[in-house]
C-alpha cells in the first residue's frame, strides 16, 4: 500500500494509540475492515487483526503491544519512535502505581496473554509485597512453591534442579530471588541468577541443563556476567506487574559487568511475555504433542531467550520504567 506511506501527523504526536489510529484511518478514507486486511498483509506480528480489533483499539477499550504499535506506525509511514511512548503513556509512568498499569498495559496486553496471566480480577494495586527469598521466614515454604510451579510445566523431570541445588545457588547470594505476597499470601516469584558468560552461553544453546548448576558456575563479584532467569511467576497481572517492575529497576546496579539476561521458556505465555519485553528466540527444543510452547506454528518443548543487556536498557518503553 504505498499510497499509504506518508504519516499525516509527523510535526505533533497524539496523545494516545486510539487517537493516532483513528487519526490515521480516517485521514485516509479507510474503513476499519478494510484497514483491518492492510494490517495484516502489512506484518505477520499483526496478522489475524479483524474489524473489531480495530473497533476496540480506537475506542481504547484494549491497547496492543508496543510491537503491535511499532507496526502500525511503519505501515503508516511514520517514525515510531517519534511516537512511542505516547504522551499520555508517559503520564502514566510516574509513581509505582501508574508504573504498574504501564506495564500492564503495554507488556500484558496481548489477548492471549490477558486471557491466562493472572485473570483474578482486582480493583486496586495495593497490599502487593516485594521482599527478599534469601532469609525469608517462609523460605522454605516459597522454594518448595516455586520447585512444584517448575516441575508443573517443565518437559523433563531430569532438568529440573532438587531442593538442595537451589538452596546452594540462593545461599551463594549472587543473583536476584524475590517473592510477591499479598495479604502475607504468596501470589508470585523471580528467581535468576548471574552466571559466568560462558556458562550463560551454554544454558541458553540447551549444551547445560539447569540442574547442573552449581555455585562454581556463578559470576563473582566485580567479574562479567550475563543474568540467566530461572522461573517467574505472576498468579495476577499486578502480581506479574510488580516482579517485572523490580527486574527492570534493577538493571541499573549491575552497571557495565552484565552483558546479557535471557532464560528458557516452557509456556507459551512465558514465551509472549518475554517477547513483548524485547527478548529474541534463541533455540527452540524439539515438537511435542503438547503443552509445549507455541512457536512457529508447532509446539515445541521449550524456547530460550535472550538480550544484549545496554540494547535492553535503550528501549523506550523500558528506560521510562527506569527513569521513574
Amino acid at each position: 500500500m504505498q499510497e499509504h506511506a506518508q504519516s499525516l501527523n509527523d510535526a505533533s504526536a497524539p496523545e494516545t494509540f486510539a487517537k493516532y489510529l483513528k487519526q490515521e484511518r480516517k485521514g485516509r478514507k479507510l474503513t476499519q475492515d478494510l484497514l483491518a486486511q492492510h494490517l495484516s498483509a502489512h506484518s505477520r506480528v499483526l496478522s489475524g487483526i479483524d474489524a473489531v480489533t480495530i473497533s476496540r483499539w480506537e475506542r481504547s477499550m484494549t491497547e496492543p503491544t508496543l510491537e503491535r504499535q511499532r507496526h502500525v506506525i511503519s505501515f503508516f509511514g511514520g517514525n515510531p519512535d517519534h511516537y512511542l511512548p505516547f504522551r499520555e503513556s508517559r503520564r502514566r509512568s510516574g509513581p509505582r502505581s501508574d508504573c504498574l498499569s504501564y506495564i500492564v498495559r503495554h507488556f500484558m496486553s496481548s489477548p492471549r496473554i490477558g486471557a491466562k496471566v493472572g485473570s483474578f480480577p482486582e480493583l486496586r494495586s495495593a497490599n502487593y509485597t516485594i521482599e527478599p527469598l534469601p532469609g525469608h521466614a517462609e523460605e522454605e515454604s516459597f522454594l518448595h512453591l516455586i520447585l512444584e510451579y517448575q516441575q508443573s510445566i517443565h518437559y523433563c523431570a531430569s532438568s529440573s534442579m532438587s531442593l538442595e541445588q537451589l538452596k546452594g545457588l540462593l545461599a551463594a547470594h549472587r543473583g536476584f530471588s524475590v517473592v510477591c505476597t499479598r495479604y502475607h499470601h504468596y501470589v508470585g516469584h523471580a528467581v535468576g541468577f548471574s552466571v559466568k558468560p560462558e556458562v550463560f552461553d551454554d544454558l541458553i544453546h540447551a549444551r547445560m541443563k539447569e540442574s547442573e548448576l552449581e555455585p562454581r558456575h556463578l559470576a563473582r563479584h566485580g567479574e562479567p556476567f550475563c543474568f540467566y532467569l530461572y522461573s517467574t511467576y505472576g498468579g495476577t497481572k499486578l502480581a506479574a506487574a510488580n516482579l517485572l517492575l523490580k527486574l527492570v529497576r534493577n538493571l541499573p546496579r549491575s552497571g557495565d559487568n552484565l552483558k546479557m539476561i535471557g532464560g528458557t521458556s516452557l509456556t507459551s505465555d512465558g514465551a509472549r511475555l518475554m517477547k513483548a519485553v524485547h527478548f529474541k528466540p534463541v533455540l527452540a527444543g524439539h515438537d511435542v504433542q503438547e503443552n509445549g510452547v507455541r512457536y512457529q506454528g508447532r509446539d515445541v518443548a521449550f524456547l530460550t531467550y535472550a538480550v544484549d543487556a545496554r540494547t535492553l536498557r535503550q528501549e523506550r518503553d523500558i528506560g521510562y520504567l527506569l527513569q521513574q
